[in-house]
């Protein structure tokens, strides 16, 4: 019964994971159970996904989905959160972190294919949202062709002037 058991959750898990964007593996050890019921919730209410997994189960579903290189990250109690958006699910991860005062640790995560350490997962969560960044990148799209478009605009004004001033002059002295 056991085996049959471990045999089904690991391959759901495989199934999940094979599935996910990003998820980020966490430690829980030193959070009551009022503290994990709250970060349940939290997680929910963000439309994330909250996984407990043994670590033995955690390496093999790792294995069997290909993903190498977090096995040193499941030491201790272990879970994976998992979401659509990696910088706001590591945003959403530090901020699980700052409400339980450190006792949520960051331990590593899969992104896009790519695995990344716990300092790489806090830098991902200082990243500002998507949007702003579209909007720096448009930016520095549109500054160089505005400068192109002046520098090209610049001169023909500059021409349209003279041949006004020459024009107001010729009727000055006619006048």
């Amino acid at each position: 019964m056991v085996n049959e058991l471990n045999t089904y959750m690991r391959e759901e898990l495989v199934r999940e994971v094979s599935g996910f964007e990003s998820f980020v593996v966490v430690g829980y050890m030193g959070l009551n159970a009022e503290e994990t019921l709250s970060l349940r919730r939290n997680v929910r209410s963000q439309s994330l996904r909250l996984r407990m997994v043994p670590n033995r189960i955690a390496r093999i579903v790792f294995e069997e989905a290909g993903i190498a290189g977090l096995d040193q990250c499941l030491e201790g109690p272990s879970a994976l959160i998992s979401g659509s958006d990696p910088i706001e699910l590591s945003k959403a991860v530090a901020g699980f972190q700052k409400d339980t005062k450190e006792k949520l640790q960051i331990k590593g995560a899969f992104v896009q294919g790519q695995v990344l350490d716990r300092g790489a997962v806090n830098r991902l969560s200082k990243t500002p949202p998507r949007e702003v960044l579209l909007a720096k990148i448009i930016g520095s799209i549109q500054s160089p062709v505005t400068k192109v478009v002046r520098c090209i605009k610049s001169p023909v004004e500059n021409m349209a002037r003279l041949i006004n001033a020459v024009a107001e002059k010729k009727q000055g002295e006619e006048n």
